[in-house]
């Protein structure tokens, strides 16, 4: 019989010792031997309503991973490689990676948080850093790591998790990957709508709300207004500020799921001796980087309540649900400066902790990886801290497992069975984390060459993982200034590949020479194809065959102005694209929607495209949210709507205008059904329209002081509610 997440952690914690660092009865004698000082994440909350939970159990054993800073790809286990007998790639641009350009990395685990102290105590920074010396001591970290852990990883599919009560049709926000649910600001469960957003008050201070309206065909029948910091109780010290922001939500089983932050901002005396926390420089903007992410469940219905709560160290970075019900939430976090961490148990300096209902505690130290070849930043440490939340009871989320993983993760990428941390620029460092009932278990990295745009520049499809990244070269040049060598450098080449990794993510075959001299743009993988837009002066679709991972090729390229910032398929041999005009001389200006014909991948083709430009409205500048955050876009192919906000700008007039347009596409032509429009004085973001959605037949259009319904056929206005 398979074992539940309950039973495994319960064998793993009568089976392992505690660290005596995390014990309760010295994380209690360190808090109050601690209390008289001012510490970082000194932020604290309570639920208004707690239910049943152990936080210090939910916590279980493992390793992490460093992004390895080399050009090699890595794999987590000791063990040689396979042997790769895959034919040389006949295609121009493709390539096919030899087994001997592989290699193995050992990755080691903290034994305890003195691993972690003394590699700062022992760095010597400052003297280094005054002196220009760079942070890199191979022999201190083989010092005092511990041993090599080898990781096995076994993940099963699941279906959707959620709970099926769809009595109604609706619209739910597109997920990249079909058994694996994302946030978004806006939801609805078909009886009421919800807006999550930071609001302007009076005092222009940010205020965030949970919106909520309840919905019967087409008629506003309820709702109610929530400040999600009221249900924070905040204790904070008299020299910092406090603010509260909200970035995304779930509805999940019959729950809200809200996820933002909260941060303190230093305001008392400054000492511009010392570095600040979060700059690698003396700047007049003090801020301390004390942090976190929220994770508050609430009631669904117009009268949201709290039912459990729990924080994360770090900036919120992004979140996922898998299809066992298993949320996953990546923040960034920031240790205070090397400087002034001036002893060993000043353990929230540099650890990060979690919360559960208001408990805290420290990530153990078995569950930080130490980097190999040093931290990345000169002044702190970063960490990627991903945790784990049990989503499958009604009112709270046990917490399964929590790791954190040295490195800024800047895109992250899910698919049933493993998440994916991505970041860099000259290379992009990847780290597979395998996911299972809950674990998060370290499982391989690598690196490729170049940055990423998204997370649709990655795909895992049968057995492989898929990147696209733009590899920028530059030239170092030397130049006198007043009397000064300076060094300065010069772009000399734009390059474009798509790689094919093994899912240890060695690479397998890779093809480049993809719009050479452009920029990656939008990236829509489908199946063994992946469809890839570059542009610099013009757009072209590239379309490329991965069905032999060890040579993948080009098969066809199309050209038109103007580029495509997001794609997502429509229906068969029609892609969907929406993005940037642009005119021959590659003026921007305005917004397209296009459709392309991609039913023969060898012979791309435009179906049609329609555009909102200057030129045809009566506006100085035209932007829309969508061309940048594709949740905007409300795309849905089965009531043949695509939607998306565009914000027109009359400098003349001292004036913006928000409007929210449907288009429909039959027939091979795009058509405009209707559009919502809006005027924003005095810079009223408030009032801007952000997101829209469907309910059986009516369309809500949302803002955040006003929803508006109207007629799905028509678009006649039904009816409005103010905020």
């Amino acid at each position: 019989m398979k074992e539940n997440n309950k039973d495994i952690i319960k064998k793993i914690l009568t089976s392992s010792e505690v660290p005596d660092e995390v014990s309760p009865e010295s994380m209690k004698q360190m808090l109050e031997e601690k209390a008289h000082r001012k510490k970082r994440n000194s932020i604290r909350h309570t639920v208004l309503k707690t239910t049943a939970g152990a936080a210090a159990c939910a916590v279980i054993a493992g390793t992490s991973v460093y992004f390895a800073g080399q050009r090699n790809n890595h794999k987590f286990d000791a063990g040689e490689s396979s042997e790769n007998s895959a034919a040389e790639a006949t295609v121009p641009g493709s390539h096919n990676v030899k087994e001997e350009n592989q290699t193995v990395s050992v990755l080691r685990s903290a034994s305890d948080y003195g691993d972690i102290y003394r590699i700062l105590r022992r760095a010597d920074f400052m003297d280094k850093f005054e002196n220009n010396f760079s942070f890199s001591e191979i022999e201190l970290y083989e010092e005092i790591a511990g041993d090599a852990v080898e990781n096995e990883t076994s993940a099963d599919s699941n279906v959707n998790g959620e709970t099926d009560r769809k009595t109604h049709q609706y619209s739910d926000t597109y997920n990249q990957e079909d058994s694996v649910l994302e946030a978004d600001i806006a939801k609805t469960d078909g009886e009421c709508l919800y807006l999550v957003s930071n609001s302007t008050g009076t005092d222009y201070k940010t205020v965030p709300y949970l919106t909520a309206a309840s919905v019967d065909n087409g008629s506003f029948t309820g709702s109610s207004q929530l400040n999600i910091a009221d249900t924070l109780a905040l204790e904070t010290d008299e020299d910092y500020e406090s603010s509260v922001d909200v970035h995304d939500m779930y509805i999940y089983n019959d729950m809200l799921v809200v996820i933002g932050t909260f941060s303190q901002y230093y305001t008392g005396e400054r000492d511009f001796r010392i570095y600040n926390d979060c700059c690698d420089c003396l700047c007049g903007g003090w801020y301390d980087c004390d942090t976190a992410t929220f994770v508050n469940i609430y009631t669904t219905g117009t009268e949201p309540e709290l039912l459990w709560s729990y924080t994360q160290d770090g900036y919120y970075s992004d979140v996922r649900i898998t299809g066992d019900g298993i949320m996953y939430v990546v923040t960034n976090y920031n240790s205070a400066s090397y400087n002034k961490i001036d002893e060993e148990e000043s353990y929230t300096e540099y650890i990060p902790e979690f919360s559960v209902n208001g408990d805290n505690s420290l990530i153990p130290a078995e569950n930080i990886m130490l980097p190999p070849v040093g931290f990345k930043t000169e002044t702190n440490i970063e960490y990627a801290v991903v945790g784990g939340l049990d989503l499958s009871e009604y009112g709270k989320a046990e917490s399964t497992d929590i790791k954190a993983f040295s490195g800024y993760p800047s895109t992250i990428y899910c698919s049933g069975d493993n998440l994916y941390l991505a970041y860099g620029w000259d290379e992009t460092h990847i780290t597979r984390l395998a996911l299972e009932n809950g674990t998060i278990t370290a499982a391989a990295t690598g690196t490729v060459e170049g940055y990423i745009k998204d997370q649709f520049s990655m795909s895992e499809y049968g057995g492989y993982f898929r990147i696209a990244a733009t590899s920028e070269t530059y030239e170092e040049t030397n130049e006198i200034f007043y009397d000064e060598e300076v060094v300065s450098y010069s772009r000399t080449g734009i390059d474009n590949i798509v790689y094919v990794l093994d899912l240890d993510l060695n690479e397998v075959g890779k093809v480049d020479g993809i719009g050479v001299g452009e920029t990656i743009k939008s990236v829509n993988f489908s199946g063994n194809m992946a469809y890839v837009v570059t542009y610099e002066q013009t757009d072209p679709l590239f379309a490329i065959d991965l069905s032999n991972p060890n040579a993948p090729a080009v098969l066809d390229e199309y050209k038109l102005p103007g580029y495509s910032t997001y794609m997502q398929q429509w229906a068969d041999g029609q892609l969907f694209g929406f993005g940037i005009y642009a005119d021959e001389n590659a003026r921007e200006d305005g917004v397209k929607a296009i459709m392309f014909d991609n039913s023969e991948p060898a012979d791309l083709g435009e179906i049609d495209s329609i555009c909102f430009t200057s030129r045809g409205e009566d506006a100085d500048y035209i932007w829309s949210e969508a061309a940048w955050e594709r949740k905007a876009l409300l795309i849905a192919p089965e009531k043949n709507i695509i939607a998306f906000p565009i914000i027109k700008y009359d400098n003349d007039l001292f004036r913006r205008t928000s409007d929210f347009v449907f288009l429909s596409f039959e027939d091979g032509r795009f058509t405009v059904r209707g559009t919502f429009s809006k005027e924003l004085l005095d810079y009223d973001d408030n009032s801007r329209f952000v997101r829209a959605l469907y309910i059986d037949d009516y369309v809500y259009v949302l803002s955040d002081n006003r929803f508006i319904s109207a007629d799905i056929a028509t678009l006649t206005q039904v009816d409005e509610i103010d905020f």
